[in-house]
């Protein structure tokens, strides 16, 4: 049976970056990641894609990592190159998580850092910064998520919804100037940082899609 189902969430006013999380990409182990187009710890494997805005090609880009937001991608090829935001997932560059061995049992959300509401200093009021979530399930359902920046600091706890059990997750940004980092998952104390209403509808046979609207 296909289920769509469709979410509200309201934000709390201050998000507070934990000092560590369950799987931390800020953590000492992930630092071998930067300058590698993938990298693997723990049985969880990142690797760095990035496409020409242009001609919609593949483009050189590997991985990046800081112990503050964790990790993101560097584009190493195309017109450009290297102007980014570095250690940020931006519009043309995708993040893909890959679990293995059970290290993606049971996560109940996922820590993002530099999502701001306005990041851009040439175009200020012209752009929110998105980030586009994606979880494929261990049963191959796929999971979107869409998050749109709003906290003042740039930390945003992304709520699952549901303790899920994942095969991979791709991040991806969207909008005129929009980037973030990806610093780890998860189970928040003391409550979740968005208050999830939950669904069921129709959707498409053969696989079971969820979409989350959080509300601004």
């Amino acid at each position: 049976m296909a289920v769509a189902l469709l979410g509200v969430g309201s934000l709390q006013a201050a998000v507070v970056l934990p000092g560590t999380l369950d799987i931390d990409f800020r953590d000492a182990s992930w630092a071998g990641a930067n300058g590698n187009q993938t990298y693997t710890v723990g049985g969880i494997k990142a690797s760095a894609f990035a496409t020409s805005l242009i001609t919609g090609g593949s483009l050189s880009a590997v991985l990046g990592q800081t112990p503050t937001d964790g990790t993101g991608v560097n584009r190493t090829g195309g017109l450009g190159a290297g102007l980014d935001d570095p250690n940020e997932v931006e519009v043309n560059e995708r993040l893909e998580l890959q679990f293995a061995g059970g290290s993606g049992l049971s996560l109940a959300g996922v820590w993002l850092t530099n999502l701001f509401l306005d990041d851009s200093a040439l175009l200020p009021g012209n752009q929110t910064e998105t980030a586009l979530v994606q979880l494929t399930l261990l049963d191959s359902t796929i999971v979107n998520f869409v998050v749109p920046g709003s906290e003042i600091n740039g930390n945003f706890f992304l709520d699952f919804g549901a303790n899920r059990n994942v095969s991979k997750i791709d991040f991806r940004s969207s909008g005129v100037i929009s980037d973030y980092s990806v610093a780890g998952f998860s189970v928040p104390e003391g409550g979740s940082t968005l208050a999830v209403l939950g669904l069921a509808l129709i959707g498409l046979a053969g696989m079971t899609t969820y979409q989350r609207r959080l509300a601004m």
